[in-house]
């Protein structure tokens, strides 16, 4: 899945027509998720913060695209390696449609992927370095409720990726693929709001954003 639906979306961006602008955003978030080096288990505490933008054509799918700075430590759970840290940046794309039923009820989907590169913190070798591919997969609900919008949500995920340092090579991949949770917006303005969005159980995952929509 290396790079495809990063290469998808790259082709469907020249032939989207009758778009338009239509919103911007700022967000940060902290993720825990377990990686899986071969067999063994290490702890990925990730903390990023970036923009995105977005374009809706005149069907109401949604184009966006961000970028943005990520650090991540990993942890061997079972205490035999030691703990490793990288920054980095991320680029990542994505489409999405809201379908509206009523004024208080939307279906959301949404399909996206990130690219992420970075090296090992306070490292200057160019050949150490940490890469990996996210693509997924979410459907939700929304519930429109005056100024707050709820949006339970789920979300299928795939990472692959690897780590080069000290002249080996590991390959890695998430250990969950499957995860649930809740979105809440709160609208300060009728195109202004602020977003927390939220994951529970193995992989933990908390989220803020500012967003304006047109």
């Amino acid at each position: 899945m290396r790079f495809k639906l990063f290469l998808l979306c790259l082709l469907m961006l020249p032939g989207l027509s009758q778009a338009y602008w239509t919103g911007i955003g700022a967000y940060l978030g902290q993720s825990d998720t377990d990686w899986l080096f071969n067999a063994n288990a290490f702890e990925a505490d990730t903390r990023r913060y970036g923009l995105h933008i977005e374009e809706r054509t005149e069907p109401g799918l949604r184009v966006g695209a961000g970028l943005g700075q990520f650090s991540v430590r990993l942890r061997d759970l079972q205490g035999v390696e030691a703990t490793e840290k990288f920054n980095g940046e991320f680029l990542e794309f994505y489409l999405s449609w809201p379908f509206e039923i009523n004024q208080n009820l939307t279906l959301h989907s949404r399909l996206d992927y990130q690219f992420n590169l970075g090296s090992p913190s306070g490292s200057e070798d160019e050949n150490e370095d940490i890469d990996w591919n996210e693509a997924g997969l979410t459907l939700g609900i929304a519930i429109r409720l005056g100024i707050i919008s709820l949006r339970p949500f789920i979300n299928w995920r795939e990472i692959d990726g690897d780590t080069t340092t000290n002249n080996s090579t590991r390959t890695f991949s998430e250990e969950e693929s499957q995860i649930s949770g809740l979105i809440l917006d709160i609208y300060v303005e009728p195109t202004g709001y602020v977003r927390l969005k939220s994951t529970l159980g193995e992989s933990s995952s908390i989220w803020l954003g500012f967003i304006r929509e047109y």
